[in-house]
């Protein structure tokens, strides 16, 4: 019974994009069942429908929110915004990069969204 309790709540948080840990993944193309950086572009596509005043789809924004958000508590990698930076940034900041980085869309999301934030706010050395 345990295990299938366990089994079900993983199996909702991967739906809801929270085990972004388990997806930072480099390099090659992305495993079977990974989110793609091309899911997560167009699950994001409905951010931008409510930051642009339009009807949107809730599902697809929460899944957009949930994976980034899940990268950012998951990952020590992840650039080093200024003080103050909001949530409502960075993820126009990813889907900036993965709309002028459509080649790489085939990677693991996690992986695309920590190349995002490291790019536009790079850590000092």
């Amino acid at each position: 019974m345990i295990r299938v309790v366990m089994i079900a709540a993983v199996a909702l948080m991967l739906s809801a994009g929270s085990a972004a840990a388990v997806m930072l993944r480099p390099g090659p193309p992305a495993p079977a069942g990974t989110v793609t950086g091309s899911r997560l572009l167009h699950d994001c596509h409905e951010y931008e429908k409510r930051e642009a005043g339009q009807s949107y789809d809730r599902l697809p924004l929460g899944t957009c929110m949930g994976y980034i958000t899940g990268v950012i508590w998951a990952s020590p990698d992840d650039g080093c915004p200024p003080a103050g930076t909001n949530f409502g940034e960075m993820t126009l900041v990813v889907i900036s990069y993965l709309k002028r980085n459509s080649a790489q869309l085939h990677r693991a999301a996690g992986y695309l969204v920590e190349e995002a934030l490291r790019e536009a706010w790079p850590c000092p050395k």
